[in-house]
């Protein structure tokens, strides 16, 4: 009898303990990076993938991009840099965080650049897709070609 209760006693504790251990980490401050442009002012979409590690006191220790588009890695690194959870007694060695940079038709011109917060770990970002035209020279080879008079 004493065995069973020892065994009960010692499967309740291993229990609690696992679930600790397992329970998602709360947020208490998320933040959102900027939109990035690239040089010819368009935007480029794409989700962004960081992986983070986490001090018992909540502050983020480590955040690297593990997937995505390489232009968009650096600012959704330093975004998650600046998130906070709540405190535990243990540092969490990886989670996960979502940046989804998204253009979307009628958020307005710049610099509107909507964003919202998505349970538990993913931050959407929305704006405006620019059209971008490419004026490009003729080659030289073809105004030579032009300038030349046909026999």
């Amino acid at each position: 009898m004493k065995i069973l209760i020892g065994f009960v006693l010692l499967s309740l504790v291993w229990s609690a303990d696992s679930k600790a251990q397992t329970a998602m980490p709360q947020v208490e401050t998320a933040a959102a990076p900027a939109y990035p442009r690239l040089p010819s002012g368009g935007r480029e979409q794409g989700e962004v993938q960081v992986e983070v590690s986490i001090r018992p006191n909540g502050e983020v220790a480590n955040a690297k991009a593990i997937a995505g588009p390489g232009r968009l890695r650096a600012v959704a690194e330093q975004a998650a840099k600046q998130w906070r959870f709540a405190g535990s007694e243990r540092p969490i060695e990886k989670l996960r965080l979502i940046f989804a940079f998204i253009l979307k038709p009628g958020i307005g011109e710049s610099p509107t650049v909507a964003a919202s917060f998505r349970p538990p770990y993913r931050v959407e970002l929305y704006a405006e897709p620019k059209d971008i035209v490419t004026i490009q020279d003729p080659l030289m080879i073809d105004v030579e070609k032009a300038r030349k008079p046909k026999p």
